[in-house]
């Protein structure tokens, strides 16, 4: 015997069926929300007047990658341990104790 199993989605407002997501964004929250054909025109139609005299932005893509590191870690680590600053002998370094060694240069 088979079996099928069918998932319905449902409108997240009046429970109606044959919803599908709708996704927008308002003051820089993204939201997803589940609706029916009649209630995604709602939110068209009153979404309408902002979005005509809105301006559209891009996606905003991953930033630039951080500049290339120019002091060496095993001498920054030992200047922290001769200065009183706790390391350990793996694992990030505090930015704080990074910034006194680069003050200290």
């Amino acid at each position: 015997m088979a079996t099928r199993t069918y998932t319905s989605i449902t409108d997240d407002i009046d429970g109606s069926e044959d919803a599908s997501a709708v996704t927008f964004a308002f003051d820089g929250t993204s939201y997803s929300i589940d609706l029916s054909a009649r209630n995604r025109k709602k939110l068209e139609d009153a979404l309408a007047l902002f979005i005509e005299h809105g301006t559209r932005e891009s996606k905003r893509g991953r930033g630039s990658a951080k500049s290339a590191q120019t002091w060496n870690r095993d001498e920054l680590k030992a200047w922290a341990k001769e200065n009183g600053h706790q390391v350990s002998d793996r694992g990030r370094v505090a930015q704080s104790i990074v910034d006194a060694f680069l003050a200290s240069k």
